[in-house]
């Protein structure tokens, strides 16, 4: 109907492109209202279908990401309406009709995890980079993200995702992945409503997946840092959370004090020190001299200026 506003937005009002607007918002005008209209054409449809015809596959992946999200929450939808006993019978009943029903026949089926990831690496690519095939397709699917393409992904890009990561299973993600949604997590922290829920998955997310992968661990010792190096304490008993820590204070002189004092005391002295890879690795090294040097010569520096002051205040007095 026109006039109807909802998630996929308006649908325009009667006469609207007859209003003397120029040429080309006209045609904008047109082109949106196509594509919305289409966009809420496939999504009535596919409400419509059976549970057994209804699988998420690279053909629904190609839609906008307004329509992967509606299918996303479509399929949340069914799975938490439908009974056990229906679930259970799901799987005997796709496959009966992919025996009798060739045309309606899948050769790929996702969850919403797969489906989701597929999702996302669509918009990481730009849709540049086309796979020959639903199956070479699928293979890719369940791989992991080339590391030059989670480096190379842009803020703006990982927030315009945002809403497909509610879809994703953190603990069933490979290495890359969990370095690139981590950074989405945080992003989505930083702008969104649901800050709490978000920083823990992706606190949780950087402890599962630091021991197995630099990108994660990079993200704590980058500069600036994408994650809080608080975070290390979770994955001190690795020894690469010692060649983080120590990368971590390579740039102590750019921290506040505040900054130091709880990075010293909170995580290296209190979570570290127990491991013998700390001793070998952060604290027999030569920055942890230049550091202990650096924290005597500022207490020098305050005493003397605590005893400049008092010695003018006792000239005062005289």
């Amino acid at each position: 109907p026109d006039g109807q506003q909802d998630g996929l937005g308006s649908w325009g009002e009667p006469g609207a492109l007859n209003s003397g607007m120029p040429e080309f918002l006209r045609l904008f005008h047109l082109e949106t209202s196509m594509w919305q209209r289409t966009e809420r054409a496939a999504l009535n449809l596919a409400s419509q279908l059976d549970s057994g015809d209804f699988v998420l596959g690279p053909r629904l992946a190609t839609g906008s990401l307004r329509v992967c999200a509606e299918l996303l929450r479509l399929q949340r939808q069914r799975e938490e309406e439908s009974s056990f006993v229906s679930s259970a019978l799901l799987p005997v009943s796709a496959m009966w009709k992919n025996l009798t029903d060739k045309p309606l026949r899948a050769k790929v089926s996702w969850d919403s995890h797969l489906f989701a990831l597929r999702c996302i690496r669509r918009r990481l690519s730009g849709n540049s980079a086309q796979v020959a095939g639903e199956l070479a397709e699928d293979e890719e699917a369940r791989a992991d993200l080339p590391a030059e393409l989670c480096e190379s992904a842009t803020d703006k890009t990982l927030l315009s995702i945002a809403e497909l990561i509610a879809y994703v299973d953190m603990e069933r993600l490979f290495p890359n992945w969990s370095a690139l949604l981590i950074r989405a997590l945080l992003l989505v922290k930083a702008t969104g409503p649901s800050s709490s829920s978000n920083a823990d998955r992706a606190r949780e997310a950087f402890s599962q997946a630091f021991a197995r992968s630099p990108l994660v661990q990079k993200l704590v010792w980058c500069h600036p840092p994408i994650v809080p190096p608080a975070w290390l304490a979770d994955v001190a008993s690795h020894p690469d959370a010692s060649k983080a820590m120590l990368r971590v204070l390579g740039h102590y002189r750019e921290m506040s004090a505040q900054e130091f004092c709880d990075l010293a005391e909170n995580v290296l002295l209190s979570e570290f020190l127990s491991w013998q890879h700390c001793h070998a690795t952060v604290l027999c090294s030569e920055l942890a001299n230049d550091i202990v040097g650096a924290c005597m010569d500022a207490g020098r520096k305050a005493r003397a200026s605590r005893s400049g002051s008092n010695g003018k205040d006792s000239e005062g007095v005289v």
